[in-house]
C-alpha cells in the first residue's frame, strides 16, 4: 500500500477536509474516477474543490478537498507582478468561461501566482484540479491519470488553464497529448506565456481540434517580476488609448486566439484584444471565442467510407499512362452521402475528398487500443470523419457519431381478431383438404340431380298419394327399335 504524502514547503490552500486516496500502478486511473464520482455523491455541489499533486515518488496522489466558505490561503503576502498577472487571467475568465468543471495545468504549483489563481476560481466555478507537471512522474500510470482528470465522464463542460511561465511545456503538451484533449473540441483553454511564443505554441498538434483556444500574452516586465520577487519595480502606468487602438511595445498585454481555418483553411492566429494592466478592461460585450464552424474557408476534410447502398457507394478506375504507369482512381458514386457532402460544402465553405480505407474493412478492434477499417483511419488520423458505420460501445471511445439521417417510421395496422362464427364449428376439426373434399362431393350430388331432373328421358309417372307406382313398358319409353 502507498502511503500519501504532502512535501514541504509545499502548503495546500484548503486548511481542512482532507481526502487522501493511495492507488497502485494497475488502478490508478479507476480508483481517482471513483474517488472523484464518490466524492461528487456524498459532498455536494458546496464541497467540489480538488487539488491533484505530489506524484513525485511512486506515482503517489494527494486529493483534497474542502467547502468554498472555508478555503484559507496560507500565502498572505502577494508577491510583485502575481496580482497583475490573477487580474489578467481574471478578466479573461470572468462572465466568458463557463462556470464548470476548472483544471489548471502548471509546471511549479508553489508559485504565489497559481494560488492567487485559485483563490478567486475556486469560489466560482464548480470544481477545481490543480494539475503539478513538476511532480508528475514519467510513465503510463500519470498518463492514465491526467486522462482520467481531464476526461471525467460526470463533466457536461471544461475549461483548462495552462501556466507556462514555468516552463514544462514539452511535458504539459505531451500529458495532453495522450490524455485525448484532440477528443474534446468545445473545451475552453486559456495558455498564459510570454511573448514571441504564441504563434508556436497556438499551431501545437495538440490543439489540431480545439475550437476555443486563446493565449495570454504577459510582457517580459511582468515575468520578471515573477521570477525576482525580491527587486523593487516601477508600477506599470494605464494606458490612455481606446479600447479600438492596437497597443504596441514592451509592456503591453496582448491576448491571441487560435483559428483553425483563418488561412485559407488552415490554422493561424489572430489578435483578439490588447491593454496595458492595470488599465482598460475587456468590454463586457466582448466575445473570445466567435464560431469557427460556419465559414471553413476552403479547408480540406478527408472522406473515407465503404460500399453501403443507398447510403455510399463507388466504384474503382484501372488508368495507365507511360510516365505514371498504372493508377487506380475512386470515384465516388450519386449516394445519400455523396448529396449531403455535397450540400454541407456549400453552407460551410470546405472543400473534402473521399477514398475507401486501406484494408477495405468497417473496423474491428485488433489490440493495444487499436483498430482497423474506417475506425483505424479516424484513430490515426489518416481521415476526418466516415461515411455510414454502426456505432458500438469500442467505437464510441474513437469518434462521436453524427445523426444525419431522417427515417420515416412504417407502421403497419390492422383490425383486432374476432371470435370465429358458431356455425363453422363443425368444420374446424378437420382439415382443409377434407373439408374442400366433402364440399365438393357435395357440390356435385347436387349438380347431378339438378341435370338429372330436365332430362327429357326421365320417367314420368303420375302417382296418387297411397298408391304404388309402376314401371312403364319399354315400348312406351321409345326404346322398341333396340329390339
Amino acid at each position: 500500500m502507498l502511503e500519501t504524502v504532502l512535501e514541504e514547503p509545499f502548503q495546500s490552500p484548503f486548511s481542512q477536509n482532507w481526502l487522501f486516496a493511495n492507488h497502485n500502478s494497475e488502478n490508478s486511473s479507476e480508483g481517482l474516477q471513483n474517488s472523484l464520482v464518490e466524492h461528487t455523491k456524498t459532498g455536494g455541489s458546496d464541497e467540489c474543490e480538488i487539488l491533484l499533486g505530489n506524484c513525485a515518488s511512486g506515482g503517489k496522489v494527494a486529493l483534497a478537498h474542502a467547502s468554498r466558505s472555508n478555503v484559507r490561503f496560507p500565502h498572505d503576502v502577494v508577491i510583485p507582478g502575481d496580482l497583475e498577472v490573477t487580474n489578467l487571467v481574471w478578466q479573461t475568465l470572468r462572465e466568458r468561461i463557463p462556470k464548470c468543471h476548472f483544471v489548471i495545468v502548471t509546471a511549479d504549483a508553489r508559485k504565489s501566482f497559481i494560488l492567487q489563481v485559485i483563490r478567486r476560481v475556486s469560489l466560482v466555478f464548480q470544481s477545481l484540479i490543480l494539475v503539478d507537471i513538476g511532480k508528475l512522474v514519467d510513465g503510463k500510470q500519470e498518463t492514465d491519470l491526467i486522462s482520467t482528470v481531464l476526461g471525467i465522464s460526470t463533466t457536461t463542460c471544461r475549461t483548462l488553464l495552462i501556466d507556462l511561465t514555468s516552463g514544462g511545456q514539452s511535458d504539459m503538451f505531451r500529458l495532453l497529448e495522450s490524455a485525448k484533449l484532440y477528443l474534446w473540441p468545445e473545451s475552453r483553454i486559456i495558455i498564459v506565456g510570454s511573448k514571441t511564443h504564441e504563434e508556436r505554441v497556438l499551431k501545437d498538434h495538440v490543439f489540431r481540434n480545439s475550437l476555443r483556444v486563446l493565449f495570454l500574452s504577459i510582457p517580459k516586465s511582468l515575468l520578471a517580476r515573477l521570477a525576482y520577487p525580491d527587486t523593487t519595480w516601477t508600477k506599470l502606468k494605464p494606458s490612455k488609448t481606446t479600447n479600438n487602438e492596437t497597443l504596441s511595445g514592451n509592456d503591453t498585454v496582448i491576448l491571441y486566439g487560435l483559428c483553425l481555418f483563418c488561412d485559407e483553411g488552415k490554422p493561424s492566429i489572430r489578435l483578439v484584444f490588447s491593454w496595458w494592466p492595470p488599465g482598460t478592461a475587456l468590454p463586457k460585450l466582448f466575445d473570445p471565442f466567435p464560431d469557427q464552424l460556419d465559414n471553413m474557408r476552403g479547408h480540406l476534410l478527408r472522406v473515407v467510407g465503404m460500399t453501403s447502398f443507398p447510403y455510399n457507394d463507388y466504384i474503382r478506375e484501372e488508368k495507365s499512362s507511360k510516365t505514371k504507369g498504372s493508377q487506380t482512381k475512386v470515384i465516388w458514386l450519386d449516394s445519400l452521402d455523396k448529396r449531403m457532402y455535397a450540400l454541407f460544402s456549400k453552407k460551410l465553405n470546405f472543400t473534402y475528398t473521399f477514398g475507401p480505407p486501406e484494408d477495405g474493412q468497417f473496423g474491428i478492434y485488433v489490440g493495444n487500443g487499436n483498430w482497423s477499417g474506417l475506425v483505424g483511419e479516424i484513430q490515426h488520423n489518416k481521415a476526418d470523419i466516415t461515411t455510414i458505420v454502426a456505432p458500438s460501445s469500442g467505437r464510441n471511445q474513437i469518434f462521436d457519431h453524427m445523426r444525419a439521417y431522417v427515417a420515416d417510421p412504417f407502421t403497419v395496422v390492422s383490425l383486432k381478431p374476432q371470435l370465429l362464427s358458431q356455425y363453422t364449428l363443425i368444420l374446424r376439426p378437420f382439415t382443409s383438404a377434407l373439408t374442400i373434399l366433402a364440399d365438393r362431393m357435395h357440390s356435385d350430388d347436387n349438380w347431378l340431380h339438378l341435370v338429372s331432373s330436365f332430362s327429357p328421358d326421365r320417367p314420368k309417372e303420375n302417382l296418387t298419394c297411397g298408391h304404388l307406382g309402376r314401371y312403364p313398358e319399354t315400348d312406351q319409353l321409345g326404346m322398341g327399335h333396340f329390339r
